[in-house]
């Protein structure tokens, strides 16, 4: 894949001007390249593959139908009804007619005669013709040789030698695609050593650059882009597949490996993860993510991209005809365009939609903590997975615990408050959760006033539940700005049938959380859960409050002294 530096500095030294004279000798004609174009412009619509517009029932792009119907007589010109047509005064019958304006100049008409005279030789589709290698003689540049050959055979001339300034800027970008600095280009004008060139064009090589400048046709061959193409073009993760072309090129990886990788590197026997990168030329295709593209119809699409993909860059040959027929110019028939599309057809990828996030890729530091990341996982799961007798003391206590708070949690009984009044004017809702929401405007200190009717019997304390709500300050579970609240003191009386009031005294009040800091709207500076039960109801300082949990639920057990029984018809009021 790497060119020589003798190959190179052949090619560099002068420039080929002009175009192919007319005039060739008759050892030097080609069908491919002198005749067949000539015939292709000039002939084939009439007499060519298409037999939609053939006419006269033969085709001259078919040696063997040529010469059956007369037209090419190999090795007798003045015999072969193609040179009769195309010198004939006669406009009845000349060819190429003159209603298709077309018209063969008398160099291309003798070109046509002393090919015929040679013996009409055809040649298969120059892509299918395996290259012969000329022989030069060993001691001199076969570069030279060839390219001297050509241009004789033209009637030209090399160009003069390029200075050695102009040359130095020719192998930077030709190898490079990067100018030199001033000083590059001033050493190698001094160097006057005979091999100066070919050193120069060596170091270009073995530079990372060089890599970059020749994956820049490949790349554009291959179809390379790392977005998706259709749609919103969104971008994908393909660029290690740049990267491998770079590096095959810098170091030179022979053309079928190169091949082979490509096409099918991740189908290789132990595959390396560099074989299954290159392989990633099978994902260089345009999809989409749109939510009303058709999965079949897209599939179609990529088969036939990858098809065409792969006959321009390994055929190097356009077979995209072929996708709706035979191709009408080159061998190829429809069958042999979907034979070829079957290669890709159990490719396994989503059709529409987002790609899969594809292969990791870490450098060589990266790969050494992921190896240690990894056995620390298994060495972790390993651990968890192993039985720990010792746990089971533990566990059986948790669920002891659990069992005990469950049974606690039942024993409890929700008291559905009959009437709730606020004094300072506020409006108390009573939800149909037995819960009670204030609203209305928010007054500096209130008393709210709740009654219940339920019959209950050997009641030993209450619990007064502080919930959330969204209407609430900060969706907390009070009035104040920062949705907290302070409870000053609970006031519980129990209004008894014969018309007398037992006012009911507690022993004690704890609650699952408790203010432990200052808050900034309130004017307490420490929670004090013992002061809602300390009797003093004019004390606003101390209280029960829960900054800054305030938008969770919390609760206050509030103990009696001596358990109370509240029978049909009683009235348990709190205050």
């Amino acid at each position: 894949m790497k060119p020589t530096a003798t190959f190179v500095s052949a090619v560099c030294g002068f420039v080929l001007l002009g175009l192919a004279h007319p005039c060739l000798a008759a050892e030097s004609i080609s069908y491919n390249r002198d005749v067949r174009p000539l015939l292709s412009d000039n002939c084939f619509h009439c007499h060519g593959p298409d037999q939609k517009t053939r006419k006269g029932k033969f085709r001259l792009d078919v040696r063997e139908d040529a010469v059956a119907k007369g037209a090419i007589v190999p090795g007798k010109p003045a015999e072969s009804e193609l040179l009769t047509r195309i010198f004939t005064a006669n406009e009845d019958d000349l060819m190429p007619p003159a209603e298709t304006h077309k018209k063969l100049t008398t160099a291309q008409k003798e070109l046509l005669r002393r090919w015929i005279a040679n013996g009409a030789n055809y040649e298969k589709h120059w892509a299918y013709v395996a290259p012969v290698k000329p022989v030069t003689p060993p001691d001199k540049n076969p570069a030279d040789v060839l390219v001297r050959r050509r241009l004789r055979e033209l009637n030209l001339k090399p160009s003069s030698p390029a200075d050695r300034h102009t040359l130095a800027r020719r192998l930077y970008f030709d190898l490079m695609g990067l100018p030199p600095n001033p000083e590059e280009v001033e050493a190698f004008a001094q160097d006057k050593s005979p091999d100066a060139v070919s050193r120069l064009i060596e170091k270009l090589i073995a530079s990372p650059q060089f890599g970059e400048r020749m994956a820049m046709g490949w790349l554009d061959v291959v179809r390379f882009a790392d977005t998706i193409g259709y749609h919103s073009d969104n971008p994908r993760n393909v660029w290690p597949y740049r990267d491998y072309i770079i590096k095959a090129f810098n170091e030179n990886k022979p053309f079928d490996q190169f091949t082979r990788e490509q096409l099918a590197g991740d189908l290789l026997p132990n595959s390396t993860r560099e074989q299954k990168v290159a392989s990633a030329f099978n994902r260089l295709l345009l999809s989409t993510e749109e939510g009303g593209a058709q999965p079949k119809d897209y599939e179609a699409r990529m088969l036939t991209d990858r098809v065409r993909a792969v006959s321009a860059v390994w055929l190097g040959q356009t077979i995209g005809c072929a996708q709706c027929h035979d191709h009408k110019f080159d061998p190829i028939k429809q069958l042999d365009f979907y034979s070829l599309g079957a290669f890709f057809a159990d490719i396994e990828e989503p059709i529409i939609g987002k790609r899969e996030p594809g292969l990791l890729l870490p450098n060589a530091q990266q790969a050494v903590e992921i190896k240690k990341l990894d056995e620390d996982q298994a060495r972790a799961q390993k651990e968890f997975d192993t039985p720990r007798p010792e746990w089971l003391v533990a566990y059986a206590e948790w669920q002891k615990v659990q069992t005990a708070a469950v049974i606690q949690e039942s024993r409890w009984t929700a008291l559905k408050p009959v009437t709730a009044v606020a004094v300072a004017g506020n409006e108390l809702k009573i939800g149909k959760n037995d819960s009670v929401l204030a609203r209305g405007k928010i007054a500096g200190t209130n008393t709210y006033t709740l009654s219940f009717i339920n019959a209950v019997n050997d009641l030993v304390g209450l619990r007064v539940e502080a919930l959330p709500h969204e209407s609430l300050p900060g969706k907390g579970s009070g009035r104040s700005e920062d949705g907290n609240f302070v409870l000053t003191e609970v006031v519980a009386k129990i209004s008894r049938a014969d018309g007398t009031t037992n006012l009911i005294l507690f022993n004690s009040a704890r609650a699952d959380f408790e203010q432990s800091q200052s808050a900034g709207t309130n004017s307490i500076l420490t929670s004090s859960t013992r002061a809602v039960i300390d009797g003093d109801v004019q004390e606003a300082t101390a209280g029960w409050s829960i900054w800054p949990q305030t938008n969770q639920a919390h609760q206050l057990v509030l103990a009696f002294s001596t358990p109370v029984t509240l029978q049909a018809g009683e009235t348990l009021t709190l205050e």
